[in-house]
């Protein structure tokens, strides 16, 4: 007869519990706006159902769709995903729970020839789902959209049915997890890792299963021979393992959803997902497949070194503590429930440490689950330890226990204040008088009376009528574990809802001020992601296209270019700029564009011009060259990453790339395009495949359209390894000195030089008109031109503005009301100069002085400050009681350098506009 497990009371009600209380505290914390991150695309493919990045993800877009659509709340996309990632990861949680008692109870059944359960068992399960569902990682992954938590439940899912095999032995949990592992496929690749789990542990608890399909017909036509031949061959259940494979093999149907979503999204497509072939690539990530290649130890070492101190993080040092016991109980009592989580745990692992992408550690969630379930497994044998002490040793052992976990507190929360920084600044200050301190007291009275115990009871002596009731020693324990998890889960709290989320203000802001017809150019998943968003999500600045420069060598994004900003809805053609109407009708979705099949867009891609440079353009570039040859040293120096061995003919020829861009002063320089002279680094220098791009870009649209740029002439990489030029800085050459960049708030338009100098530089005249944002200046496309060196810095990757006293970019508004303070925050570029020889390649500061001035809605001079380059410091502007209603607007020059001192005249004549955008004041309701 098979055994029950009969749930008691904590099982009925406080899982269900559990699960509500965490869906409670991922409302409360998840992100109310778009971040950056991958969200924002993922969440673009969930509402247009598109084809999302690789793997593409197609059960979770479908099922995701469909929670957006029926959930009755008037929040964004975004916030209704993250709202479904939490109620997944509060579905793990309370899976982890049933895992976790389940293990519980098969290393201690519960009284009686049932499995009726145990308190220590339920309530083992119950901080095992707490410590999974507030652990930072999960938490982390619930507050965005992001397709983690998904793929936490199908996984949390698919071991829960094993381990209720192992508990029932019936087969049907066996089939539900292959069914569990086949949705985890249609999500997630790494769900393959549970299969190799799956397959062994059942050959571990019962080999018939996995080879019964292949020994039945050879048994059972024997037996016909000879009844009761072979009879250890147990092949009773040969029908477990096809049905398995049958339920777990249909759900791949689901990646037909990419060529559908191909064919009929307006949304985005990903990687032309087209027929069986390109699913098959898109679905198993080949574009990804470099971050799989195997590299040298020294890689994966210090992501190695990072697994003690992860998990010690989720789960604090009680989860430190806990996990041996855990490990060893289960091993002992129910070693193959403890095999299938330790393959569950160092396989996952494995594949975040294998896999070399940013985000590595969010790969890492299953095994975070395993580990909470030995958590809970080893508390349930501390807390059966803790009740089954014998009357007469109760007193030590919990002045004993007592003094010890209170040792333990009292080094953690040193270690967490004062080495890795885990608590609040605040709470960090006042750590060591008010927890350090008093808990080490507690802890030498607590090991002094055990001491005295101890000493008196070999005496013989009497200790009087105190003796500890049977429950006093597992209450200690129990709140020594969940104590300390309780301000962990409040802090974690406070700091998640304290987190900005940027990408709402920032994408809002660009796509609600760059004009029809203009081109936003832009680098980096998080800055294009949330404008994918914006755009295809929110449906703002639909005629302005978006260009992710990294990405137009593929096919399947100029494809997209071409149907969703096709040739005949060009915004600024004359017929529709003076017709906006006939537009509308023709262009206004891009359902519309799309069905016109259009087969060219009114946007190029950097393509026009070829490597093979013309003799006008070569003619063009060596002069230039052979002028800033001249005007710099008389020669051109030899950088210190180009081999001095370059100077050698042969070394010359059989080594072309070291030695691209050798130059020999003895001769004129002769121009290329991958070689060009920076002025900043003084000599001739590679460019970047996307620094080709964009200068091919401006070049080809300038005279015909607004251009804006975000994170490319203003891309800054920190690493010094992964920065061309080998420091902690801006990463490409400074835009070709034909043109300057202008901010504009969060992104820069670029400009000719020209038009930002002389008599549009002075930023603080007494009356002033803005520079028109929207600036087409004719129809026809200039070709490429020579590179031309840029002596003038880049000074302000973005800037925007809130009301005083508030700060951060998710208070940023261009909206104000009379008596209400204006402050500008300024996010400055280029810092230091470029200095080859330098330690860190990092020369002398770069300190421009900076006038900011305000006009008002007339162009009056209305405000002025002055700033300086470089420094933190804001500036404030106060806008007057009676300030009149309208369109007013910030603008700032450099007046050039101004020394360390940083001291300059208010007056000091403007040089170059670096700045210059609207806001409008209205008056309160």
């Amino acid at each position: 007869m098979e055994k029950e497990d009969r749930s008691s009371r904590i099982v009925r009600f406080g899982y269900p519990l559990l699960g509500a209380l965490l869906v409670a505290l991922y409302a409360r914390t998840a992100a109310m706006g778009p971040t950056f991150s991958d969200g924002p695309e993922i969440v673009t493919g969930v509402v247009t159902l598109g084809v999302i990045h690789p793997t593409g993800y197609p059960l979770f877009t479908l099922v995701a769709h469909a929670f957006v659509k029926l959930l009755p709340l008037d929040v964004q996309p975004c916030v209704k995903v993250s709202l479904f990632n939490g109620l997944c990861a509060a579905a793990a949680a309370v899976f982890t729970a049933h895992v976790t008692r389940s293990v519980a109870l098969l290393v201690k059944p519960g009284p009686g020839s049932e499995r009726q359960g145990r308190p220590g068992a339920d309530i083992a399960g119950v901080a095992s789902g707490m410590l999974l569902g507030t652990s930072p990682l999960v938490w982390e992954q619930v507050r965005i959209p992001e397709v983690y938590p998904f793929h936490l439940f199908l996984t949390a899912w698919a071991l829960y049915s094993i381990v209720r095999f192992e508990v029932t032995r019936k087969a049907w949990f066996l089939v539900m997890g292959g069914l569990a592992i086949g949705l985890g496929l249609a999500h997630h690749v790494t769900m393959v890792y549970m299969l190799p789990a799956g397959v062994i542990y059942t050959l571990l608890r019962e080999p018939g299963i996995v080879y019964g399909p292949f020994a039945w017909p050879v048994v059972r036509g024997a037996r016909l021979v000879k009844k009761g031949l072979w009879p250890r061959v147990a092949v009773d259940r040969a029908w477990v393992f096809p049905a398995v494979l049958l339920v777990g093999v249909l759900p791949a149907g689901f990646y037909y959803y990419l060529i559908w979503a191909n064919a009929h999204t307006t949304g985005l497509t990903w990687g032309g997902v087209h027929d069986w072939d390109s699913v098959v690539f898109h679905a198993t990530g080949r574009q990804y497949a470099r971050f799989m290649e195997a590299k040298a130890l020294s890689h994966y070492l210090p992501r190695i070194a990072r697994i003690p101190d992860a998990f010690d993080k989720q789960f604090l040092a009680v989860g430190t503590v806990l996990v041996f016991p855990g490990l060893v109980a289960a091993f002992r009592r129910a070693w193959r429930a403890a095999v299938l989580l330790v393959l569950v745990f160092a396989l996952f692992v494995f594949h975040g440490v294998y896999y070399s992408v940013g985000d590595w550690q969010a790969y890492w969630l299953p095994a975070v689950m395993a580990a909470a379930a030995f958590v809970g497994v080893g508390l349930d044998a501390a807390l059966r330890f803790a009740a089954g002490q014998a009357e007469e040793k109760r007193l030590f052992r919990v002045l004993a226990a007592s003094s010890a976990i209170c040792l333990v507190a009292s080094i953690s929360v040193l270690a967490y204040s004062q080495a890795n920084r885990r608590m609040p600044r605040e709470l960090s200050r006042a750590a060591v008088p008010a927890f350090v301190v008093p808990l080490a007291v507690l802890a030498l009275v607590g090991g002094g009376l055990a001491y005295e115990v101890r000493r008196r009871k070999l005496r013989g002596e009497s200790l009087g009528r105190f003796t500890p009731g049977p429950l006093v020693f597992p209450a200690i324990v129990l709140g020594s574990a969940v104590i300390p998890s309780l301000p962990a889960v409040m802090v974690r709290a406070l700091d998640m809802d304290s987190r900005q989320v940027i990408g709402d203000s920032y994408g809002r802001e660009i796509m609600e001020s760059v004009p029809p017809g203009s081109m936003v150019l832009v680098q980096g998943d998080g800055y294009l992601f949330t404008l994918w968003y914006q755009s295809h999500v929110m449906n703002r600045g639909i005629d302005a296209a978006i260009l992710d420069v990294g990405t137009l060598g593929a096919q399947w994004y100029k494809k997209y270019l071409t149907s969703h900003y096709p040739a005949p809805c060009d915004p600024l053609a004359p017929e529709f700029v003076a017709d906006p109407a006939a537009y509308q009708d023709k262009c206004g979705s891009f359902r519309k564009r799309i069905d016109l099949g259009a087969t060219q867009g009114w946007i190029t891609t950097g393509e026009r011009r070829t490597k093979i440079l013309t003799a006008g353009e070569r003619q063009k570039g060596t002069a230039i060259s052979r002028e800033e040859i001249r005007r710099s040293t008389g020669r051109v120096p030899r950088l210190p990453r180009t081999d001095v061995r370059c100077d050698g003919g042969e070394f010359r020829r059989t080594h072309a790339r070291e030695c691209r861009c050798w130059y020999d002063p003895k001769r004129d320089p002769t121009y290329s395009e991958d070689c060009v002279f920076s002025a900043d680094e003084e000599g001739m220098v590679p460019r970047e495949r996307v620094e080709l791009w964009l200068q091919r870009l401006v070049d080809e649209h300038i005279d015909e359209r607004p251009l804006f740029e975000r994170n490319l002439f203003t891309h800054w990489v920190g690493s010094t390894s992964d920065n061309p030029r080998g420091w902690s800085g801006p990463d490409y050459q400074r835009i070709s000195g034909d043109y300057a960049l202008l901010n504009r708030g969060r992104a820069n338009q670029i400009l000719y030089a020209t038009e930002v100098s002389a008599s549009a530089a002075d930023a603080c005249k007494p009356a002033r008109a803005m520079l028109d944002v929207k600036r087409p200046r004719g129809d026809k496309r200039r070709e490429g031109r020579p590179y031309r060196p840029n002596e003038w810095p880049v000074l302000i990757t973005a800037s925007y503005l809130t009301r005083a006293p508030l700060d951060g970019d998710d208070f940023a508004t261009r909206e104000f009301h009379p008596g209400e303070g204006v402050k500008l925050l300024v996010d400055w570029f280029e810092k230091f100069r470029y200095a080859p020889l330098a330690p860190g390649k990092k020369g002398s500061p770069i300190r421009h002085g900076v006038r900011v001035c305000i006009h008002d809605g007339a162009g009056q001079l209305a405000g002025s400050a002055t700033m300086v380059s470089g420094d933190r410091r804001d500036v404030t502007f106060k806008l007057p009681e009676t300030a009149p209603e309208g369109e007013y607007h910030v603008a700032a020059c450099t007046v050039g350098e101004v020394g360390d001192k940083g001291e300059f005249p208010e007056d000091m004549r403007c040089e170059r506009l670096i700045l210059e955008y609207p806001f409008t004041v209205t008056a309160k309701k």
